[in-house]
């Protein structure tokens, strides 16, 4: 199976995780004021959806960073 549909399905079962789609979308900084201060490596679903589409996971290694 290539890499890309693995992740593909890793990234559907994390998403069903988070039923409330509290990390769909990159967090609004003026909603979180500080966000970006206290969480330096932000990620969420839509983000890692992108990136896995436009080939940035190359590896298993680029996808657990």
């Amino acid at each position: 199976m290539p890499l890309k549909k693995i992740l593909e399905i890793i990234v559907d079962f994390l998403q069903r995780k988070d039923p409330q789609e509290l990390f769909a979308e990159p967090v609004n900084p003026d909603v979180v004021e500080h966000y970006y201060d206290i969480i330096k490596q932000p990620m969420d679903f839509g983000t890692m959806r992108a990136k896995l589409h436009e080939g940035m996971y190359t590896d298993l290694e680029q996808f657990k960073v």
